[in-house]
């Protein structure tokens, strides 16, 4: 088990990278504002303070929805903190569950720090579904752009990893770079340098997530749009968390997605040209992460094959 670990996980590496993206993970800022609902539900009942234990226990309980079978234009958590806050306070989930959602909403209505919002949804038996509002989402992208502008990630990792297939996550990562390279041709972008370096954003003027289409809707709203932002959240939220994660699999499914975006999401030609910079700018995202992910697992990004 431990031999298994340590060739396929590389967390001893990547202390001083997950440290930073705190303040940027949705599910963290979500972990914060349940926690401080179910603060407010203990000092409204005067219930006794959970333990350390159960405190911990509250992100492992906050799982990102990656089914397909769920409407695919949601970012959406589901939350089963209920169960084990209603089994030490000896009260049905159900009903705790109730009181938990009239707690966090009122608490999102009345804050004006709160940047992300939830549209909250009871579930059969105490479960909480837990969406992210469009505006929020739209909003979260532009400032995770904003924090990779001002953030340089330093990687020290030095660990060679034996994967034969590498050579597929750096022809990803060469074709979001030369996609990124047409898209400054085409007028769309601008970047700071051709080299792409790793853990430097590389846009230099940042693309806009606010446009809406003509039905006033967000409109990155294929479902490979979606579903390549699921990818990049559930990313940012795996490197905000002490948990150890396998980073060739993250890699993996990362250029995956990005493969099949390309394929179904039109950037050039005939197309509202917002949008097209707004499918560069998840491009970019995605060069970004990928090159961060190659390096840990110790090989040198190419920016072109």
């Amino acid at each position: 088990m431990d031999n298994n670990v340590s060739k396929n996980t590389f967390l001893d590496k990547f202390f001083k990278l997950h440290l930073k993206f705190d303040s940027i993970a949705i599910k963290y800022s979500l972990q914060q504002q349940l926690e401080y609902a179910i603060n407010s539900y203990q000092q409204q009942h005067n219930f006794y303070v959970l333990s350390q234990s159960l405190v911990t226990l509250i992100p492992e309980k906050i799982i990102l929805s990656r089914s397909h079978k769920t409407n695919s234009n949601k970012v959406k958590y589901r939350c089963a903190i209920c169960f084990p806050l209603a089994s030490q306070w000896q009260l049905s989930p159900l009903m705790l569950a109730k009181e938990l959602i009239q707690i966090f909403t009122s608490i999102q209505n009345c804050s004006q720090e709160t940047s992300l919002e939830f549209e909250l949804e009871l579930i059969a038996s105490g479960w909480i579904d837990l969406s992210l509002k469009e505006s929020s989402l739209i909003n979260w992208l532009g400032q995770l752009i904003a924090f990779l502008e001002t953030t340089t990630t330093v990687n020290e990792n030095n660990h060679l990893c034996n994967h034969n297939n590498l050579f597929s996550l750096q022809y990803v990562h060469a074709r979001c770079c030369s996609l990124l390279r047409l898209g400054e041709r085409e007028g769309l972008i601008k970047l700071k340098a051709s080299n792409f370096a790793v853990g430097s954003w590389n846009l230099l003027a940042s693309c806009s997530f606010s446009g809406l289409n003509s039905q006033g809707n967000f409109f990155l709203n294929d479902e490979s749009d979606r579903t390549l932002i699921l990818e990049l959240v559930n990313l940012v939220d795996v490197f905000a968390s002490s948990q150890s994660f396998n980073c060739f699999k993250l890699a993996e499914n990362l250029s995956q997605t990005m493969l099949d975006f390309e394929a179904n999401c039109r950037i050039f030609g005939r197309i509202n040209p917002q949008l097209a910079q707004a499918r560069l700018g998840l491009v970019a995202l995605v060069q970004y992460f990928l090159a961060l992910l190659l390096q840990q697992l110790g090989v040198i990004p190419l920016s072109e094959l």
